[in-house]
C-alpha cells in the first residue's frame, strides 16, 4: 500500500476528484492541516511514498500571517530532495516554487470559473498528460500566480495566466488550475465569497457558476486519468527505491 502525505490548507479546499482517485486505489491518506495550527512531527523519509499539496486562500509568501508558511516549504523540499513524486494544485504549485527558489508572484487580477489551458510541446510528451486532449477546459480560483523554477518544463499555458503547469526533474508537479475541485466545493467557496465580501461576491460567484454544468464532467475525466497516472508514478518510484534499498543490503 502506498502512504501519501496530504497538506490541506483550507477546510473549504479538499482533495476533491484527486482524493477520491487515490482512495478509490487504496492508497493511505494523512491529511495535516498546519495552516489551521496543526503540529505535526512528519518524517518524509520513511513514512510517506508521494506528496500532495493543496489550494486554499492564504498566501505562500506571507510568513507573518502564516508562520506554518516555512514548515509547508520545508516539507517540500524534502521531498523534492528525496526524489518522491509532489502534486502541488494552486496555492500547493505556488509553494513548490517557493520552495525551488523563486519569489513572489502576482497574477494581476482574478483569474475565476472554466478556462482553456493548452498543452505545450513538453507537456504532449509527459507522462501524467500525454494523450490527452491538448486543450482542457479546467477550473480556476486565484489572484496570485508563480514564476517557473529553475530548470523546469513549462507543460500547460493558458492566455491571461500563462504558466498553468510544470514539472521539475522527474516528479515535482505543480498545475496552477483546481483539477481536483467538484460542484460541491465549488458551492461552499460560493457560500463563503457571498458572505464575506457582499459587495463584489456577487460578480465573483456569477463567474465561478458560469457553464459548470457544461464542463464539469469532462474536467473529471481529466482528474482522474492525471490522478491515477500520478499515482502510478508513485508506486513506480516506491519500487525503484525498494530495488535499490535490497541491492545495497547485499554489498
Amino acid at each position: 500500500m502506498e502512504h501519501i502525505l496530504v497538506i490541506q490548507n483550507s477546510p473549504f479546499a479538499p482533495a476533491g476528484s484527486i482524493g477520491d482517485v487515490l482512495k478509490n486505489r487504496g492508497v493511505s491518506l494523512t491529511t495535516i492541516r498546519l495552516l489551521e495550527g496543526e503540529q505535526k512531527d512528519i518524517d518524509t523519509a520513511t513514512q510517506y511514498d508521494g506528496l500532495l499539496v493543496l489550494g486554499g486562500p492564504s498566501n505562500a509568501y506571507n510568513d507573518e500571517g502564516y508562520p506554518q508558511n516555512l514548515v509547508i516549504v520545508d516539507i517540500i523540499r524534502q521531498f523534492h530532495k528525496l526524489q518522491k513524486p509532489i502534486l502541488g494544485l494552486c496555492l500547493g504549485a505556488q509553494f513548490l516554487t517557493r520552495a525551488l527558489g523563486q519569489s513572489y508572484c502576482s497574477n494581476n487580477g482574478w483569474e475565476i470559473g472554466f478556462t482553456p489551458i493548452t498543452m505545450t510541446v513538453e507537456g504532449e510528451k509527459d507522462p501524467i498528460l500525454a494523450g490527452l486532449d491538448s486543450t482542457q477546459m479546467l477550473y480556476e480560483m486565484h489572484e496570485d500566480s508563480f514564476s517557473l523554477p529553475r530548470d523546469s518544463v513549462l507543460l500547460m499555458k493558458g492566455k491571461h495566466c500563462v504558466n498553468q503547469a510544470f514539472r521539475v526533474g522527474k516528479y515535482s508537479y505543480g498545475f496552477q488550475f483546481h483539477a481536483e475541485t467538484t460542484a460541491s466545493i465549488i458551492h461552499t467557496w460560493a457560500k463563503g465569497i457571498r458572505k464575506n465580501d457582499p459587495e463584489k461576491g456577487p460578480q465573483m460567484v456569477d463567474l465561478m457558476f458560469k457553464d459548470m454544468d457544461k464542463f464539469f464532467p469532462a474536467q473529471k475525466k481529466f482528474a482522474y486519468e492525471v490522478g491515477n497516472r500520478w499515482l502510478n508514478l508513485v508506486k513506480e518510484v516506491k519500487e525503484r527505491n525498494k530495488k535499490a534499498t535490497k541491492a545495497l543490503s547485499k554489498l
